[in-house]
C-alpha cells in the first residue's frame, strides 16, 4: 500500500473518517470492489472541515425550507 491509500485502515479515525496528515489532497476519490466511485473528505487538512460544514449547511437549508436556494 502507498502512502496515499485510502482504504489503508491506518489513516481511518474510528474506521469511517479518513484522515491522513501526508496526502495533499482535502476531497479523495474513493473506489471499492464493485466499480463504485464517490468521495470524501480527508480531515487531516483544514479546509475539509469548511466543506463538511457548507455541505451539513446546504443540507439543513433543503430540509428546513424544503427547496434549493
Amino acid at each position: 500500500m502507498n502512502e496515499f491509500d485510502i482504504n489503508d485502515p491506518n489513516y481511518t479515525k474510528w474506521g469511517i473518517f479518513y484522515f491522513n496528515p501526508n496526502d495533499p489532497r482535502a476531497i479523495c476519490r474513493v473506489r471499492n470492489d464493485s466499480r463504485t466511485t464517490w468521495y470524501t473528505f480527508n480531515f487531516a487538512h483544514r479546509v475539509s472541515y469548511f466543506y463538511a460544514a457548507l455541505l451539513l449547511l446546504v443540507i439543513a437549508c433543503v430540509i428546513i425550507y424544503g427547496k434549493w436556494f
